[in-house]
């Protein structure tokens, strides 16, 4: 038991230094799912204004159409 646990204590740090790898990658995978989100909701905020300036550019030719029959 004694002469096992030096052997199991030089591998920790192997093991310590994976599991760090392992948890920056998936830091990484989160800062780029966030990213992602952050233009997911930009281009709907654009697409949200285009559709409200679509929709007011409809509203004036109805008004238009309105005035000149």
């Amino acid at each position: 038991f004694v002469h096992g646990m030096p052997k199991r204590l030089n591998e920790m740090p192997y093991f310590v230094h994976y599991f760090a790898e392992i948890l920056n990658e998936m830091a990484c995978f989160v800062n780029e799912i966030s990213r992602f989100v952050d233009e997911m909701i930009k281009i709907l905020n654009e697409m949200r204004y285009f559709v409200q300036s679509f929709g007011n550019f409809l509203d004036e030719m109805e008004q238009i159409v309105n005035e000149t029959s």
